[in-house]
């Protein structure tokens, strides 16, 4: 933790916590929202606010991998959204961005190897789904990165962040039947009577 947050900290321990984890709620909002959005570019984008947000509290939880890793991912999403606006192929990128994290995420860890790593795989998970142009992969291959972050969230102390990770994971469940069972169940009844 940078020295100023700990003598905030210090100072008033009561306020600190309060603001270190209203920020994580302000995340948890882009994260629930951007799992009901149908459209690649608004989910990356909602997800750019959830990450910026949440490498911000990280910030001020000392969770140094964490804020890596989402510092990072906000870039690797505003590169995805303009390869995929371009029809360009994401694979490059996706290798990129997996080496990227697996090295910043293991030379720079604060935390236990165990919650590194949960968090190194998580975003490389992340990273192939979100460089996919289709949608429906895309929420059926983040729904696992979750855990690894739910797990990394408990050890640094987010409360928001695990709330977060609970609320996203029943949004995403809830636009899979939306958005991707339901039309696909439609879709077959449909070609059946035709």
């Amino acid at each position: 933790m940078l020295p100023l947050f700990e003598q905030w900290q210090a100072a008033s321990p009561v306020s600190f916590e309060w603001v270190t984890q209203g920020i994580g709620y302000i995340g948890l909002l882009f994260g629930v929202l951007s799992c009901q959005l149908k459209e690649h570019k608004r989910i990356l984008f909602c997800k750019t606010m959830n990450e910026l947000v949440f490498g911000i509290q990280y910030i001020l939880l000392g969770a140094t991998t964490g804020l890596i890793m989402n510092f990072f991912s906000c870039v690797r999403n505003t590169v995805f959204t303009a390869q995929v606006k371009r029809g360009k192929s994401t694979l490059p990128a996706q290798i990129g961005f997996s080496i990227l994290f697996l090295t910043l995420g293991l030379l720079f860890r604060t935390e236990s190897l165990v919650a590194c790593l949960l968090v190194i795989f998580s975003k490389i998970g992340t990273t192939v789904a979100y460089g996919l142009k289709n949608t429906t992969l895309l929420r059926f291959l983040t729904m696992p990165t979750y855990i690894g972050w739910l797990v990394y969230d408990v050890i640094c102390h987010s409360d928001a962040g695990v709330l977060n990770q609970i609320f996203v994971t029943v949004s995403l469940t809830i636009a899979i039947i939306r958005l991707d069972i339901i039309p696909f169940i439609k879709r077959k009844k449909e070609a059946k009577q035709s």
